[in-house]
């Protein structure tokens, strides 16, 4: 699609790769929410396939060119963040109780909890900086809400 631009308008281009994305990102969706018991897992799975492609295109792709690369566009990281992050506190209890009820043994959540939360965080941290230099001035929910966020949990 990409060599269509020339002569043609940016944000025609622009609304067809959002057009497409939207449909991936709404099938993903109903797949995932086809078997309730794996939802989270499926989505998260994904949407960190999504982040890793980032990470892999910063190596390959000049910086200032990864948002319009497919699905990269700042619109589509507006709806990752946006799916990903509503209903975040839900989704960590929710965590939180699938860990307990699958531990058999007490003494082991605890620690496992914790490295969960740190691992969690640096992920998410690594993304805000990776984020911030792909899509400058772009909001973001700061490391320190969900930090927060998890210390209460």
């Amino acid at each position: 699609m990409e060599q269509y631009i020339q002569g043609q308008s940016r944000d025609l281009v622009d609304r067809a790769y959002t057009r497409l994305v939207s449909t991936m990102f709404t099938t993903l969706e109903k797949i995932a929410q086809s078997d309730p018991k794996y939802t989270d897992i499926i989505l998260l799975e994904n949407y960190a396939a999504f982040q890793n492609r980032i990470d892999d295109l910063m190596y390959t792709v000049p910086s200032e060119e990864i948002p319009f690369q497919l699905g990269l566009s700042r619109t589509d990281l507006r709806k990752v963040i946006k799916s990903s992050l509503s209903q975040v506190d839900r989704s960590i209890n929710m965590m939180y109780r699938r860990l307990q009820k699958t531990l058999s043994s007490e003494e082991l959540l605890p620690p496992l909890w914790d490295k969960c939360k740190k691992e969690f965080l640096e992920k998410y941290e690594s993304f805000v900086q990776t984020a911030a230099k792909i899509y400058p001035n772009e909001p973001m929910p700061p490391v320190s809400e969900l930090r927060d966020l998890l210390a209460s949990s």
